[in-house]
């Protein structure tokens, strides 16, 4: 199975990284697993790794190049690939910082991913990862998200739900 945005030009494909890239640096700790997991994804996209110097714009990524691409990966119909992609990157070093949580949340609102739908992305990443982050990044990026888009958050929904119930909140 190929990368979605595998068929992409080499400059699409580069600015795709980028974007992805970005993310690692956010929590002020660059892991070596989080570049490896990057240049794993630069092998998928087919982009030789002299194209793009990850390590270095992942150390120090240009914002307005990120938030080009993500207006871009929209548009091409990638969005939730990219944030599958961000998503598992955050999650390479094992663990998930409120910092990348926020990030993730802006990448999913500048990708017009509806909250359900991140969340629902962000436990399938944790899944496949099986690790004990996995169901706090996924509520984390769910609840930046609620909260940027004033949807109620899911322990309101709960009491919410408890109270027709009849139980106590």
């Amino acid at each position: 199975m190929t990368h979605p945005a595998a068929t992409l030009s080499l400059s699409e494909r580069v600015a795709y990284l980028r974007a992805v890239a970005a993310l690692v640096s956010v929590d002020s700790n660059v892991a070596q697993a989080e570049l490896d997991s990057i240049h794993h994804l630069a092998d998928e996209l087919s982009v030789d790794r002299s194209a793009l110097d990850v390590d270095s714009f992942a150390k120090d990524p240009d914002i307005a190049l990120v938030e080009d691409e993500l207006g871009r990966a929209e548009s091409l119909g990638l969005a939730h690939a990219l944030l599958t992609d961000a998503i598992t990157i955050a999650f390479a070093d094992g663990a998930i910082d409120p910092s990348e949580s926020k990030v993730l949340a802006h990448y999913a609102l500048r990708l017009h991913i509806p909250v359900a739908q991140a969340g629902v992305i962000a436990r399938y990443v944790a899944q496949t990862h099986d690790t004990k982050d996995g169901a706090a990044l996924s509520k984390e990026l769910v609840e930046e998200i609620a909260e940027a888009e004033r949807v109620q958050s899911p322990g309101f929904i709960r009491s919410m739900i408890n109270r027709l119930r009849g139980a106590k909140p």
